[in-house]
């Protein structure tokens, strides 16, 4: 059964969230992390590289309200 059909939004967003990760990891990109916006959304970060993961880590380890309070400040 589709999960559309059973009305499971969650199984249906994990299925998409697969099939759209397998086309960048079926393209070397082997280094794929996930940020939460609380229930939101999700930000994915897609890379090839260590070092930009190294980047991304630490542009989103600020909370949310450390975030909220200094929109223009990245490090």
């Amino acid at each position: 059964m589709i999960p559309a059909d059973n009305n499971d939004i969650i199984e249906l967003v994990d299925k998409f969230q697969n099939e759209y990760l397998k086309h960048f990891k079926d393209h070397g990109y082997g280094i794929i992390s996930e940020a939460r916006i609380r229930h939101y959304y999700k930000l994915f970060f897609i890379t090839k590289h260590n070092l930009g993961l190294k980047f991304w880590n630490i542009a989103t380890e600020k909370t949310l309200e450390e975030a909220e309070c200094n929109q223009k400040l990245l490090f």
